[in-house]
């Protein structure tokens, strides 16, 4: 039995073959396409920055009435 080699990998702990933005920048720093990595750097940072403020803005909306950390204080 030979075994083929293919360009998808299976990586159970991240969820399946290897895709997403992470594989993308390591993928582009093993093959050295400099701009490519730069450029899902980009994504990979602007998506957290994203995500960072959607989350704060959700916690915003869910705790402004009651909590006091959200309550303007009135001195």
């Amino acid at each position: 039995m030979s075994r083929q080699s293919s360009d998808r990998e299976y990586h159970p702990v991240f969820g399946g073959f290897a895709s997403g933005l992470a594989y993308r920048i390591l993928e582009a720093g093993y093959r050295l396409q400099i701009p490519r990595m730069f450029a899902a750097l980009l994504l990979i940072s602007l998506s957290g920055i994203a995500i960072f403020f959607l989350t704060s803005w959700i916690a915003h909306l869910a705790l402004r009435h009651w909590h006091e950390s959200a309550i303007r204080r009135e001195n």
